[in-house]
């Protein structure tokens, strides 16, 4: 019950861990696609000249140390001058909105000065000009960047004469003071986010009277209001984007912790259906048997009623009575508390489990005898694990005992565990780990189960019959002073009382540490051990 649990929440955790790496920023892995533009952050510093002109230093930050495409903006009917990355002169492939330099490292400077961007008119004077330009290796995946910056204007003018718009800019922070005019947001990479900003005439003084820069306020408030709905718009739509993003990962979400929970309760189910069989069945046992059900030998009876979790070394009592009980060993009693148990040199066993206790016996006597309590010598015997090995074999083969945990179930858990959250944790580059994941969990999940032995239908039969038995025996009483000798007389009911906890004082006279294993050996060593059933015993 424990390891089933145990397993069921490392399958759920694993689960919720790859949903929540799934949902970073709220996007599905699978969905998104590898970044276009490395451009993280621009920091700009812009100062219009008395000419008109506009002199930039811009400051950029990369995603690493390979850097990327740096997109100079610039005016559609203006230009760039005196074009310098980190103070070396630079050029570059010029486009419509912008000159793209290449740039190494994670950190650049360009420093310019932009033409044609700043219009003169009788009433107004107007900058208009692209802040931050989309390079050619952008895509519309790629995270908005972050912007800041201040605009400086000549020194007299007032905070109230001064009309900012930042076309396409996201989360807008602007502080508008005298001369200058601060501002933080974030910008789409993919498009063009533009500066529109109205000015007091004379603001240029050089530049008024030409006729290619005239511009009138109302030509600046429509431009304006057309920039404004540009920027509602485009935030609305990514807004929208953005929901609806979040709306499928939650979905996606939703419907993986739904087929895995699905799944984990009718493995649960799977699981646990077997063994509620086997409760209903037992209940149909009788209360008492007066004789042995069947000719199961004692080891895989103590197998059986222990639930085939372990076997413990009371086991060992029951297999050298069950020999003087046959006659291939016997044992003679000389008062209560002395006997002397005699192997002769051609004794044989029909059982390899057999077999390996009665090698034992002759292993420890050369001779023949063993004068006892107690039989064995050492507490730890080397031939315990090949016994015990042995023992679950044999009840295997007999179609007693199975596998624990199916590796039939393992399977189709992990792969819907896998094929239910993929799209939240796996890209397009790492669909290969979709099948290799599939099979990992399979192992990772059975790990804590350990796999292990749990009697079938037949086990459960036999073991149910077996334990009325042994209440039968139990009532019987005065089992406390029967020591080994009295196999002679008691026969079977002394050799199974062994592993029925019905005669502990002979128990504790033949087995190797004096009745049931105390030495922490649970069902972890248990399955370390019935892994090695098919070698020879």
């Amino acid at each position: 019950m424990k390891r089933i649990v145990t397993s069921l929440a490392l399958a759920l955790g694993a689960a919720a861990a790859l949903a929540g790496c799934g949902l970073a920023d709220g996007q599905v892995a699978f969905s998104s696609s590898p970044r276009g533009s490395h451009l993280e952050a621009l920091d700009y510093r812009v100062r219009l000249l008395p000419g008109g002109d506009l002199r930039v230093r811009m400051a950029a930050r990369f995603l690493d140390d390979a850097g990327g495409v740096l997109a100079v903006p610039k005016p559609i009917t203006g230009g760039v001058e005196g074009l310098a990355v980190d103070g070396r002169p630079a050029q570059g492939a010029s486009t419509t909105e912008a000159v793209e330099v290449p740039v190494t490292g994670r950190e650049a400077v360009a420093t310019f000065t932009v033409t044609g961007a700043v219009a003169a008119g009788d009433d107004i004077t107007v900058i208009d000009t692209p802040l931050v330009a989309s390079p050619s290796d952008a895509s519309r995946q790629d995270p908005p960047v972050e912007v800041s910056g201040v605009l400086l204007v000549p020194e007299g003018t007032a905070a109230d004469d001064i009309e900012f718009h930042w076309v396409n800019g996201l989360d807008q922070d602007v502080r508008v003071r005298a001369g200058r005019v601060r501002f933080a947001g974030e910008s789409p990479i993919w498009t063009t986010s533009d500066l529109l900003v109205g000015l007091p005439p004379g603001a240029a003084p050089q530049l008024e009277g030409g006729f290619a820069a005239l511009t009138s306020v109302a030509a600046f408030q429509g431009r304006a209001q057309v920039a404004e709905a540009d920027t509602a718009a485009l935030e609305s739509t990514l807004d929208d984007q953005d929901l609806q993003a979040r709306l499928v990962s939650w979905l996606l979400v939703g419907v993986g912790a739904g087929v895995c929970l699905l799944m984990a309760v009718q493995w649960w189910r799977l699981q646990s259906s077997d063994r509620r069989a086997r409760e209903r069945y037992q209940a149909t046992f009788p209360e008492h048997l007066v004789d042995p059900p069947d000719d199961l030998d004692p080891a895989t009876v103590g197998l059986l009623v222990a639930d085939a979790r372990r076997l413990d070394q009371d086991a060992v009592a029951g297999t050298v009575l069950d020999l003087a009980h046959r006659g291939i060993v016997t044992i003679d009693g000389y008062g209560p508390d002395r006997w002397v148990l005699r192997v002769p040199a051609g004794a044989r066993a029909a059982r390899p489990a057999v077999q390996v206790v009665l090698d034992a016996l002759r292993a420890q006597a050369p001779g023949g005898e063993i004068s006892g309590p107690p039989l064995w010598a050492e507490h730890d015997p080397a031939w315990w694990r090949a016994y015990r090995a042995a023992v679950f074999e044999r009840a295997r083969d007999e179609g007693l005992v199975r596998r624990r945990f199916r590796i039939l179930y393992v399977g189709p858990f992990a792969a819907g565990v896998v094929c239910a959250t993929w799209p939240l944790w796996a890209t397009q580059s790492t669909l290969w780990l979709v099948p290799v994941l599939s099979v990992a969990l399979g192992l990772v999940f059975a790990l804590p189960l350990g796999g292990g032995f749990e009697p079938t239908l037949e086990g459960v039969r036999s073991a149910g019959r077996w334990e009325a038995f042994g209440r039968y025996t139990r009532d019987q009483g005065h089992w406390d002073d029967v020591g080994p000798a009295g196999v002679s007389v008691w026969g079977p009911y002394l050799v199974y009382g062994t592993v029925l906890r019905t005669c502990p004082y002979a128990t504790a006279q033949l087995a190797p540490r004096g009745g049931r294993e105390r030495a922490g050996r649970g069902d972890a060593q248990d399955q370390v051990d019935a892994e090695s059933l098919d070698a020879p015993a």
